[in-house]
């Protein structure tokens, strides 16, 4: 085999395992994604019960202290529909969606940077 047959078997040969690193360094970025995702999904599955299981515990413990049936819920379903309310409005929505894509912005210049962390919400 000649001088330049060698060289061309040894770099398609490196050409190949740079595209299998390539492909595997992709599947690692899609499974930690999909990871995330079901992780996030988790956290707020779990933190809506909370909240639920906590609105029920006030609702019940205003109905002990009060004479009539039921006006516990009421009260909490008052409270809820204002922060609805208040949450809802465009600026206020606006407000906090920019705040989390600037996280998430952060986030992802944080990995990007080797993971380095200064401790900022």
């Amino acid at each position: 085999m000649s001088f330049f047959g060698t060289i061309k078997d040894k770099l398609g040969e490196y050409v190949d395992v740079r595209l299998k690193l390539y492909q595997v360094s992709l599947e690692e970025k899609a499974v930690e994604l999909m990871s995330s995702v079901a992780l996030l999904l988790a956290l707020i599955g779990l933190a809506v019960l909370t909240i639920i299981f906590s609105l029920v515990f006030i609702a019940k413990l205003i109905n002990h202290f009060v004479p009539y049936d039921f006006i516990g819920y009421g009260i909490i379903a008052l409270i809820c529909n204002f922060m609805f309310i208040l949450f809802t409005r465009k600026h206020r929505r606006e407000y906090f969606v920019d705040k989390i894509k600037v996280l998430i912005g952060e986030n992802i210049k944080n990995r990007k940077d080797g993971g380095k962390d200064d401790g900022s919400l």
